[in-house]
Parts: C-alpha cells; structure tokens; sequence
C-alpha cells in the first residue's frame, strides 16, 4: 500500500494513490459510472481518512467529482471505504476525441500516518453509459 504522513489538513491536500483510468468517450451525451473501493485509514486513533476522485479532461481542468470521508475507530484502525460517482457529460458534452482521466487522491486531517491500499487490492472502474 502507499502512506503518506504529511499533515494534509482536509480536503485541499492530498497525495496521489497512483490509481488512474484513462477513457476516451464514444458518445457526446454519455453518462460515466465511477467505483472506487480500497482499504485504508489514519494510523492515530479518532483522526479521519478520506478518498476523493479527480478528473482531467485533455489533460487539463482538473476538478472534484466527489468523494468520502470517515473517522477512524480506536487504536488507528483501517477500514473499508468505497464510493461511486455519476458524472454526467459536461456542458457541450463530451469531446469524443479528448482522454478523460479519473484518479484517486487520498489523505487524512491530521496527525498520524493515512494508509491506502492497505492489505488489500483496491479498485477503481469506469463505465461508460452511453445512450
């Protein structure tokens, strides 16, 4: 797995998980489906752990598209955490000759040392919708 124990404090820091899928859409009015699953957490106990998805189209306007947050038990605990995003195409639709590249960020609010990808294989699945 991969740790990070920078202090990201929230939201606006975070470390790439190395997790990405490029796609190239087939249809400008395509809907894309997003799954992202992974076991991780904070190694300090009652400090947050979250994922968020980011999403780059033609290589540029990297933005949110969502993602999770959960306190961690006692003792620093690792946990299953997982989501799944529905991204519709953008004003314009989409490009259908422009990669669209999804990935996972993740980090935590404070002290300790955040994990993901921890004793277990995560995942990250894009499906595209297409009418």
């Amino acid at each position: 797995g991969i740790t990070t124990n920078s202090n990201s404090g929230g939201w606006t820091n975070s470390v790439e998980s190395g997790h990405n899928v490029d796609i190239t859409p087939t249809a400008s009015d395509s809907i894309m489906l997003i799954q992202v699953s992974s076991v991780g957490g904070n190694t300090n106990s009652g400090r947050s752990y979250f994922l968020r998805l980011r999403r780059k189209i033609n290589n540029a306007n990297d933005d949110d598209r969502g993602g999770m947050q959960i306190g961690d038990g006692n003792n620093g605990g690792m946990q299953s955490i997982g989501f799944t995003i529905v991204d519709p195409a953008p004003t314009g639709g989409w490009n259908t000759s422009h990669v669209v590249n999804y990935r996972v960020r993740f980090g935590h609010d404070g002290d300790g040392t955040a994990r993901y990808d921890y004793s277990s294989t995560s995942n990250l699945t894009v499906i595209e919708l297409a009418p």
